[in-house]
């Protein structure tokens, strides 16, 4: 007599694949198929992988920058002539960003650098803990088809001796990068707070007080004109506010 109930699926000790083994099977099946074909790829790698150009831990979902706090990347130039912006430009339109040409800084999270110097947007960047790349970085991702691990591109990555650039400056991008990151400071000067002196009357007063502002990163700026009398008193209470 055939047995029935829970046991007509187990004979001699062996049990019977069902249907549901058969869907997953077939399952398996089409996702290789689909890998091996390109149609699908993963959206976050998890494991370590080489980039060229650089490494990283993880590998994000393209355009999305891990060292940014898993936001779209947002660059900014600065220091290129025309001719040769556009042609970076033109590379970033293989890549998935965000494009900033603005002549002030924006916020942005990588800024590709001519060369070290002294401009509003380099030194809001470093101020900020941003990225600070060469144009190689551009470059190379474009050629990749994808976008490369930041660190090697990174101004201040190596020093060099034979430049009229001091190692301090050279340096100033990766390590008030660090620095930031290490510490949470939501900027290097945080903590500052700043008395503008000018004269009376003075018409760039503005513009000066919005550069330190964006370099800074103040909440408030203190400005006084010459004629101000100022006390120990009246300092005291003005930093302290």
């Amino acid at each position: 007599m055939a047995p029935v109930g829970p046991a007509a699926g187990v004979r001699s000790g062996v049990r019977r694949a069902g249907p549901p083994v058969r869907r997953r099977k077939r399952r398996r099946e089409s996702l290789r198929d689909r890998t091996a074909a390109g149609l699908w790829r993963p959206a976050l790698i998890t494991g370590p992988a080489a980039l060229p150009g650089g490494s990283c831990d993880s590998a994000a979902a393209p355009g999305v920058s891990a060292a940014s706090g898993g936001r779209k990347r947002r660059i900014q130039f600065t220091g290129f002539r025309k001719r040769e912006k556009k042609a970076l430009r033109e590379m970033l339109l293989k890549l998935d960003c965000v494009f900033v040409d603005n002549k002030k800084y924006r916020n942005c999270t990588h800024l590709i650098a001519k060369k070290l110097c002294k401009s509003e947007k380099f030194l809001a960047a470093c101020a900020a803990g941003k990225w600070i790349l060469t144009k190689e970085y551009i470059i190379n991702s474009a050629e990749s088809g994808r976008w490369l691990d930041e660190t090697t591109y990174e101004w201040g990555y190596k020093i060099e001796k034979d430049t009229h650039y001091s190692p301090q400056m050279q340096s100033a991008p990766k390590r008030w990068r660090k620095e930031l990151k290490n510490s949470g400071a939501p900027g290097a000067f945080h903590r500052w707070k700043v008395i503008l002196a000018v004269k009376e009357g003075y018409e760039q007063v503005a513009a000066i007080r919005r550069r330190i502002y964006k370099i800074l990163k103040l909440p408030k700026l203190m400005v006084f004109c010459q004629h101000t009398k100022l006390t120990k008193t009246s300092l005291t209470c003005s930093l302290l506010k």
